[in-house]
């Protein structure tokens, strides 16, 4: 007896799972992480005795808040983001090798011109004859993660390092409409828990929608 298991495309429905697993756990370590650093302040403050010197105990106690507020959640939510594009566009490509050799097509995406998403798009609506939904939110929030990734990737958040004004324009517009987007007082790109989840979520449908189409569409091997 055949079985018909399509393993096409597993390693990206496997990384989309780790993803949203480290997420989860992080969000939940965020606390603890905090707790332990406030406990070190307090601890310092009392073994030194720095309690009686206003100056030192403020300029701890500033420390933390930057460490706790600023710098734990950058560090961790921009490695997620970073790590959502790379799922995103290494399963775009796979899915568009797959198309490619299914409809024995000369051309590959990568003989398109443009950035990323405009030879994606192409590629899907042209080549291969399977438009993508580029009017939904899930890909204006992708166009958004490439903006953010390159940001991180290239300028390590920086917000003034970023060499595009159109990326600039975006980003504080983004930051405006209140959507979990903000330049912090030294500079640096933050972002919100809820952003990130809303991100991974939309990465997340977006593949899976498309996996999906495309083994409906594409025939899988028997074993």
């Amino acid at each position: 007896m055949l079985l018909n298991i399509d393993l096409r495309f597993v390693e990206v429905l496997y990384e989309l799972n780790a993803t949203e697993r480290y997420i989860s756990l992080f969000e939940g370590q965020l606390p603890i992480l905090v707790k332990q650093e406030e406990d070190k302040a307090l601890d310092r403050i009392r073994e030194e005795r720095l309690d009686m010197d206003d100056g030192e105990t403020d300029l701890i106690r500033q420390e933390l808040y930057d460490l706790t507020e600023n710098v734990l959640p950058r560090f961790f939510r921009n490695a997620i983001l970073v790590t959502l594009w790379s799922i995103f566009e290494s399963a775009m490509i796979d899915i568009a090798n797959e198309l490619q050799s299914a409809q024995q097509r000369a051309l590959g995406i990568d003989d398109i011109k443009g950035d990323f998403l405009e030879r994606t798009n192409k590629y899907f609506r042209h080549i291969v004859n399977f438009p993508l939904n580029v009017s939904g939110k899930e890909w204006q929030r992708i166009n958004m993660l490439k903006v953010l990734r390159n940001a991180i990737a290239h300028c390590n958040g920086r917000f003034e390092n970023i060499t595009k004004d159109k990326d600039k324009k975006e980003i504080r517009k983004w930051e405006k409409a209140n959507i979990g987007i903000s330049v912090e007082m030294f500079g640096n790109l933050m972002f919100s828990k809820p952003f990130v989840a809303e991100t991974f979520y939309c990465v997340n449908n977006f593949l899976t929608s498309v996996i999906a189409e495309v083994k409906r569409g594409t025939p899988s091997h028997n074993f």
